[in-house]
């Protein structure tokens, strides 16, 4: 999906120019951490999100991408929504639920009684010239099929099956996902998350995995009303810290990633609405 600048840029004017004259809306520190943690799992959605999308009337979200030492500009995801704030698509070339593809993927969401039943994953048939070709592709039969995932409810516990990988959530009694677990079969390797919170930041902890032998620890803090900054010490050398803007709306719209101090990455989110 390179080469697209111009298009990309005007596909941005056209939505930031949507975004004007909303209501503006108050979020809690502990709505704007749940919203965060619920960024961090693409199978589930926090309830603070979609509750916020349906007063918004949110359609879509795209995300552009910058790369600081390069200046280099890219469209990289773009997500659809219902009237009721509960996501229906997502397009990109980003990590998903699958891992990290040479290739762009189509995320389809199945709900059954307001609950995801599944998530069906497609590539794309034909190559586009432009991003918003692929953006706007949401016949399946003009898609290849090529993985999904089931998802069971049991009280407090959601556990999502694929045919190579079992993830499994669990939830507290307001809703926050405290445990994640992944267990991929084919490779017989798993890791577990940790999640801990407070009113006014949370804590994550990679706490168990065969992949690596350090455990890794991160934690999610206000640096004002509007901005979240996470810090993470992957090893001795290599600090990340990434900062989550948001705006009066209540609505995410810049993510900065840094690596030892140095801007690595630019997200610009913008909206769309019903």
């Amino acid at each position: 999906m390179r080469n697209i600048l111009f298009i990309s840029l005007l596909i941005a004017l056209l939505l930031v120019n949507c975004t004007q004259n909303k209501n503006s809306t108050s979020l809690s520190k502990r709505e704007m951490i749940n919203i965060i943690a619920g960024s961090r799992i693409p199978h589930l959605q926090s309830k603070e999100q979609k509750n916020l999308f349906k007063k918004q009337r949110i359609k879509s979200v795209s995300v552009i991408q910058e790369t600081v030492s390069t200046g280099e500009v890219d469209s990289v995801t773009f997500l659809r929504y219902d009237k009721e704030g509960r996501i229906k698509s997502r397009t990109t070339s980003e990590c998903t639920t699958i891992g990290c593809l040479p290739y762009i993927t189509y995320q389809l969401y199945v709900y059954s009684k307001g609950k995801p039943k599944q998530m069906i994953d497609y590539t794309f048939k034909k190559k586009y010239k432009w991003v918003s070709s692929y953006w706007k592709t949401t016949d399946t039969n003009k898609l290849s099929k090529f993985d999904w995932e089931d998802y069971k409810y049991h009280n407090d516990s959601v556990t999502v099956t694929s045919a190579t990988q079992i993830w499994n959530y669990i939830k507290n009694s307001e809703g926050q996902i405290i445990y994640d677990s992944l267990f991929i079969k084919i490779a017989n390797q798993f890791r577990t998350i940790k999640y801990i919170y407070s009113d006014s930041n949370f804590v994550l902890l990679l706490n168990s995995n065969n992949v690596r032998a350090n455990t890794e620890y991160g934690q999610y803090n206000f640096k004002d009303k509007n901005t979240i900054v996470y810090t993470s010490n992957i090893n001795p050398n290599k600090i990340l810290r990434v900062e989550y803007k948001f705006n009066n709306n209540g609505l995410l719209t810049e993510i900065n990633s840094f690596e030892n101090k140095m801007a690595k990455m630019k997200y610009f989110i913008y909206y769309s609405y019903y």
